[in-house]
């Protein structure tokens, strides 16, 4: 089994890190991170915080493989993808946005 030219850093919660793709990518160079946390602690949590986090569990385990081909484009961005970084920007600014803000912080409420 050959090694990835382009690795990626996933961290996989219970139950999803017993899957056999994980040590598959493991063996392809790369790292899975498996937190050994208290039973009940980090798998029952409803937010992980990050500024790469995918939402994986099994009812997307299918899609582990675009998954992972996002998480690299990201990581090693080719020169295609930076020129579409362009278009991407334009788009945000007509619906208001503004390309170099973070527009998914959402303030949070008092009650919250």
């Amino acid at each position: 089994m050959g090694r990835s030219p382009k690795p990626i850093t996933i961290v996989a919660l219970p139950p999803c890190s017993t899957w056999s793709e994980l040590d598959e990518l493991e063996a392809k160079g790369h790292l899975i991170i498996r937190p050994d946390i208290a039973a009940g602690q980090l798998e029952s949590a409803d937010i992980v915080i990050g500024p790469n986090c995918w939402r994986m569990d099994e009812d997307h385990r299918k899609y582990l493989g675009l998954a992972i081909k996002e998480a690299r484009m990201l990581r090693y961005p080719t020169k295609q993808y930076r020129a579409g970084q362009k278009e991407r920007d334009e788009v945000r600014e007509s619906i208001g946005l503004d390309s170099n803000s973070d527009d998914s912080v959402v303030p949070i409420d008092s009650d919250t």
